[in-house]
């Protein structure tokens, strides 16, 4: 188990890491399917809830869109900058040198 936590945890810490990240944007950024299959207004994401609050019958509120759409991507931008360093180690783990 020494073994394990001293060589192992470390060497596959980024990519854990790297693979978070992109699962999260992944989840996070769904449109299509959430807009598709959720046909209930309480269990819509937020990108699709977004859209169907802001678009009426005949008039759309592109400012109100826009503003919203702004504020939901704040929190992929803060894990992206507070785990940028190890995306990066993550994502580079694999590449051969030289």
């Amino acid at each position: 188990m020494e073994a394990m936590r001293r060589v192992l945890l470390p060497n596959i810490t980024p990519g854990l890491i790297a693979t978070s990240i992109v699962a999260f944007i992944m989840a996070w950024d769904e449109f299509i399917i959430a807009l598709t299959l959720l046909v209930s207004d309480n269990m819509r994401t937020l990108p699709p809830g977004i859209i169907m609050s802001f678009v009426g019958e005949f008039k759309i509120r592109w400012g109100d869109m826009m503003a919203a759409s702004m504020i939901i991507t704040i929190p992929v931008m803060l894990a992206f900058a507070f785990l940028h360093k190890h995306l990066v180690r993550g994502l580079t783990a694999g590449a051969v040198k030289g």
